[in-house]
């Protein structure tokens, strides 16, 4: 075994150490060493520039200076808490052993971090680190922008992932990154899949008006889809037929959604509520259609309605409501069905500026908080813009798919702030023909 304690110890450069190696407290390794077999790396040390530590899950046989065959690794590495890893640092394992990373390591730009690692809380990994293979990252963490980070990964709660991470294959958690890279990774959680609609009208002419033309797309789990185009292009319609109150002419609408009921609900530009029910009566509806018991659905509509600011206004009936508040109550009715995806055609073209606003700022906290896919038809770029994550422009007569537009900025997002006014802007030029 190699041994090193005490403090103020340093590895010099370009130095290669193998077999069992236990370095001490507050070490300082130097460029360009190797270190491979088990490795145990103390509190405090400072680790520099191309480090390799534990090799890439291979050991190797050697004949003095030279390598004669390559074998499966047992190696190990475990790095105490508060290191410094400095940059190009490739810390793996062997095949069959794993490696731990305390609390509150600082690693590198560009360091590469592989197989069945763990990696503990309040981290910071910086831009341009590749992280991979069964890897989990504690809570409070912070992985900086451009990372790359795959294959079966758990991050911890409260963990951000900067902007233009990569994000690939599965993630498992992902729903606790609070960074927007972590939307590209709940793109692979397909949750509906619409594929190749195509839908014709006739007209009293008896002549044909084809309205949707191959239209295919996908809306994925916790994520905001907004189908952006003009007037008349067709954009209602295609959300008809994925909420099925419409059918296709060809073409067909896949769906992961696991629960039993697959109506979807939805919140129309139009004042939905009936007259001549209260508002708790409404927001029930969906859920007398399903013969729910009366004490289960009692429960569900107080808790949709508290969800939504609606509580004491209950027994409110419809002409009794201000237009915000309708929208709202319209919303806790689909979200008594708790089904994972709510589709919203023009949701708030009615209402004034003012309270526009608040309840898109109200419908993103509930969306965050609830775990739920949106997808919104909407001629307002801005509108748009602000709330999703993805925007799938459709123009042109019949109507297809121009461009989708990925939205990389974090919430809350600022109208007037030159990233957002240049996404507007692309995206008004697309729809226009600019």
């Amino acid at each position: 075994m190699n041994e090193m304690k005490g403090k103020n110890i340093k590895i010099g450069e370009n130095v290669y150490i193998e077999d069992t190696v236990k370095l001490g407290n507050n070490i300082k390794i130097g460029n360009n060493v190797s270190i491979m077999g088990n490795v145990i790396i103390g509190d405090g040390t400072v680790i520099q520039s191309g480090v390799v530590i534990g090799e890439e899950g291979f050991d190797y046989v050697r004949e003095g200076n030279q390598v004669i065959s390559k074998i499966q690794g047992d190696g190990s590495v475990i790095i105490g808490k508060y290191v410094v890893i400095g940059s190009n640092t490739c810390i793996d394992r062997g095949t069959t052993k794993d490696t731990k990373i305390g609390d509150g390591v600082k690693i590198s730009n560009l360091c590469h971090i592989a197989h069945n690692v763990e990696i503990k809380s309040n981290c910071i990994i910086p831009a341009k680190v590749s992280i991979s293979s069964n890897t989990i990252i504690g809570h409070d963490s912070f992985i900086g922008a451009g990372a790359t980070i795959k294959d079966n990964i758990v991050i911890g709660d409260s963990t951000f992932v900067g902007l233009g991470s990569v994000v690939k294959n599965n993630i498992v958690n992902s729903q606790t990154v609070f960074g927007n890279p972590a939307r590209l990774y709940e793109r692979k959680n397909n949750l509906i899949s619409i594929n190749k609609i195509n839908k014709t009208f006739s007209n009293s002419s008896n002549n044909t008006d084809k309205t949707l033309d191959d239209i295919s797309f996908e809306i994925n789990q916790n994520e905001f889809v907004s189908i952006l185009g003009p007037s008349g292009c067709g954009k209602s319609t295609l959300l008809r037929i994925v909420a099925g109150l419409l059918d296709a002419d060809s073409g067909n609408i896949e769906s992961n959604n696991k629960s039993k009921d697959k109506k979807l609900g939805m919140v129309f530009q139009e004042d939905s509520l009936m007259p001549w029910f209260n508002v708790e009566k409404n927001v029930a509806l969906g859920l007398k259609i399903k013969k729910m018991d009366k004490n289960k659905i009692k429960e569900k509509v107080k808790w949709a309605l508290d969800l939504v600011g609606l509580s004491g206004y209950e027994k409110y009936y419809p002409h009794q409501l201000s237009g915000g508040m309708k929208k709202r109550a319209a919303i806790a009715r689909c979200l008594v069905l708790e089904q994972p995806l709510m589709l919203m055609d023009e949701p708030f073209g009615a209402l004034d500026a003012a309270t526009k606003l608040s309840i898109q700022e109200d419908l993103l906290k509930l969306r965050e908080k609830e775990k739920f896919s949106i997808c919104m038809v909407t001629h307002d770029v801005e509108e748009a813009v602000y709330l999703s994550d993805r925007i799938v422009i459709v123009k042109g007569k019949p109507a297809n798919i121009e461009e989708i537009i990925e939205i990389n900025l974090p919430h809350p997002r600022d109208r007037d702030g030159e990233q957002f006014i240049a996404i507007k802007q692309k995206i008004l030029d697309i729809v226009h023909d600019r």
